[in-house]
């Protein structure tokens, strides 16, 4: 059996081919990275965060207060789309408040929703006409309401359970002035 002899023409090959690999793992990695910091900037873009905007009160059918939250508002095409999207957590203290035009029948879903939430209905009348509780995260599903609605609270999934919110309350609500 004989032995290749190891030339320098056979080594300049290899030591050519394993930079060449190098370098293209180094490509990568520096293009992977750019990727992930775009899409980071493109999120701190486009997710709407306007905390503590203003405040939701739960008032029972006898007028008697039940529980307040600091919201968010959507109030227009955009922020009503984009809703609790991507959000990681929610605050037992804090929701969002969509107010529509008019009352009419809402739909909402959870696309993009990682956290469990119940969906509070109420009219232009500020009474609450019907309760999605435990909307699952990330499903395709619609919540209707079953009557027309004006305004839609989100909160975290439970607060309606552990506050007793209930068809037939009301809501009244403040926005703050900056």
């Amino acid at each position: 059996m004989t032995q290749k002899k190891k030339t320098p023409q056979n080594k300049t090959g290899l030591y050519v081919t394993l930079s060449l690999i190098i370098v293209a793992i180094l490509i990568a990695l520096v293009w992977f990275r750019q990727a992930k910091d775009d899409q980071n900037e493109k999120d701190k873009l486009t997710v709407p965060k306007k905390i503590n905007q203003g405040e939701v009160t739960f008032v029972s059918g006898e007028g008697q207060r039940k529980a307040s939250i600091l919201v968010e508002i959507a109030d227009d095409d955009y922020t009503r789309a984009y809703g609790l999207m991507f959000r990681q957590n929610l605050p037992e203290n804090q929701g969002m408040l969509f107010i529509f035009e008019e009352d009419d029948y809402q739909s909402f879903w959870m696309k993009n929703t990682p956290i469990s939430l119940d969906m509070i209905f109420a009219n232009s009348q500020n009474e609450i006409v019907h309760i999605e509780k435990y909307a699952e995260p990330y499903s395709l599903r619609s919540y209707p309401s079953r009557k027309p609605a004006m305004y839609v609270i989100e909160v975290v999934a439970g607060f309606t359970d552990r506050y007793e919110i209930e068809a037939g309350d009301r809501i009244t609500w403040r926005r703050f002035t900056l």
